[in-house]
């Protein structure tokens, strides 16, 4: 089951970016029972890594500005951090 729910939001997540995530909270929460915290610590970070591939699929028929992403993703770093702590 897990394989098979690995594929989707793999697929989700090229497709529609981080929409999977949504799919993954669900999965751990309701199939896995999960706890809330860990549930998203866990959907964050299996997006943000397969966000990280789905570059390379796009890479070949889209131009990244790179200053931009650079910038975004320093500032999400850091809203993330603060995010986490509000959420402790």
């Amino acid at each position: 089951m897990m394989y098979i729910v690995g594929f989707f939001v793999g697929i989700l997540n090229g497709l529609f970016a981080s929409g999977a995530g949504q799919f993954l909270v669900f999965y751990f929460i309701y199939i896995l029972k999960m706890e809330t915290h860990k549930t998203r610590a866990l959907s964050v970070s299996v997006i943000s890594i397969s966000s990280i591939f789905a570059i390379f699929g796009y890479s070949g028929f889209v131009h990244f500005e790179w200053g931009i992403i650079i910038t975004l993703v320093i500032i999400a770093i850091i809203a993330g951090i603060i995010g986490a702590k509000i959420m402790k």
